[in-house]
């Protein structure tokens, strides 16, 4: 499989907030065969990099303490050139901003916002982590569908 092409707007990561890390890397680790790398905790908090043939494929993160009461979810982000003017055009058209962005260090910035409708969505600008290396193979993210809720138009 060729490495993915990241063009801006497509999806080009996913990552999972777990309350149990441990349990998730051995779930996907059995049903996918990633393999996993932990992160330095002062740089990175810990964050676990999942690898499918030695290619990354996607990330696994442990939920705060203040987050206890949310449920796991998985985010897919999509690649940007500048991740601080796409949240301002987020902004600017009535999206909601979760977390604004953030420097990632050495890898790239971050963002978590939301559309109009609410569907949250993840922002990734690129520095040396350009995306998944593996993808629409199997035991690797798979095409992204994005499914808004339907509002009327006013």
């Amino acid at each position: 499989m060729p490495t993915p092409d990241h063009t801006n707007g497509a999806p080009c990561w996913i990552d999972l907030m777990t309350s149990d890390t441990g349990k998730a890397t051995a779930f996907y680790g059995e049903l996918f065969g990633w393999t996993f790398e932990t992160g330095d905790q002062e740089k990175y908090g810990g964050y676990i990099m999942a690898a499918k043939d030695g290619k990354s494929v996607a990330g696994i993160m442990q939920k705060q303490e203040d987050q206890a009461g949310f449920p796991d979810v998985w985010s897919t982000y999509l690649r940007t050139d500048d991740a601080s003017a796409t949240v301002s055009s987020a902004a600017e058209h009535g999206g909601q901003i979760y977390v604004q962005p953030m420097d990632v260090p050495d890898q790239g910035r971050m963002a978590l916002i939301a559309d109009s409708t609410g569907a949250s969505i993840g922002v990734w600008q690129p520095g040396e982590m350009k995306g998944y290396g593996l993808a629409a193979a199997p035991g690797t993210p798979p095409g992204t569908n994005f499914t808004p809720r339907t509002t009327p138009r006013r």
